[in-house]
């Protein structure tokens, strides 16, 4: 099943596998409020937001807000905006940056649900999104049983695009054209930047020793214009086969674009942080 982008009524059930808190509206938010259907649509976030890395503070501080808590009301209220109740969002309750770690029990979890939900749609990270929890939760999702039989149709959407080593600086141009989709966000674009600004933790310097926020306005303007783009492939297909370019030289472009990114967070936090001491 090469299935389309649903848009009208889904005939069934769509579900949505997010790694984090934000992603649901990062990667598909514009398409979660353009549906018809949304009585029909389950959110279910794979990690509790507890142990992100942005959240390893320097040094204790007394009386800091439960992150956990805090970034689930940002979701549901999120959500909510583009029409998604509350009653329709749940968590697996995984620790940040464990998933790769965990994948026997994320993959125990993802069948039951699937089981549970009989979903006609899938919606879960690209495979390779970068952050290791996206990528283990994308290949989970293609493993899943359900997909690999044409029981439901896998689809893929993007959070992480941008890198310096790719075509245009784009990790979507390296996907054949075929299996990519596109979705206008012109009737929805307020709406999903809109959802977006829930998210403090994310758009604001939420804690004194970031040098930033997580999402800035760039990424936010350019999330919120679209347009949002989609991997759909055939049940079973192979990284090779949806991409133009080999896998080993994506996969080492992920890896050490990743490390720099890294080392380049850590190396503004120690400053902002030996200011502040």
């Amino acid at each position: 099943m090469n299935a389309v982008l649903p848009s009208g009524p889904l005939g069934g059930a769509l579900l949505v596998l997010a790694p984090h808190f934000d992603d649901e509206v990062l990667g598909c938010g514009g398409l979660l409020a353009g549906l018809e259907d949304k009585a029909a649509v389950r959110v279910v976030i794979a990690c509790d937001g507890r142990g992100s890395a942005e959240w390893r503070r320097p040094a204790p501080v007394p009386g800091a807000p439960d992150i956990s808590a805090v970034r689930r009301a940002e979701s549901i209220a999120a959500l909510g905006l583009l029409g998604i109740a509350e009653s329709q969002v749940s968590t697996l309750g995984f620790p940040d940056g464990t998933l790769a770690a965990r994948d026997r029990e994320l993959a125990l979890a993802l069948e039951q649900l699937v089981e549970e939900l009989n979903p006609r749609y899938i919606l879960a990270p690209f495979r390779f999104d970068r952050h290791p929890d996206h990528m283990a939760l994308g290949r989970a999702a293609l493993s899943l049983p359900a997909v690999k039989e044409g029981r439901a149709a896998l689809i893929e959407y993007f959070v992480y695009v941008r890198f310096r080593l790719f075509p245009g600086g784009d990790i979507r141009r390296v996907v054949k054209p075929e299996f990519r989709q596109r979705r206008d966000l012109a009737d929805v674009a307020f709406l999903k930047r809109r959802a977006l600004d829930c998210f403090a933790t994310q758009v604001t310097r939420f804690f004194p020793w970031q040098t930033r926020p997580v999402l800035t306005e760039a990424a936010l303007r350019e999330s919120a214009a679209g347009p949002e783009e989609y991997l759909v492939a055939p049940p079973g297909a192979a990284d090779a086969a949806v991409l133009r370019w080999p896998v080993w030289l994506v996969r080492g472009i992920l890896a050490v674009e990743s490390r720099l990114k890294r080392a380049a967070y850590v190396w503004r936090l120690k400053r902002r942080c030996g200011r502040k001491t």
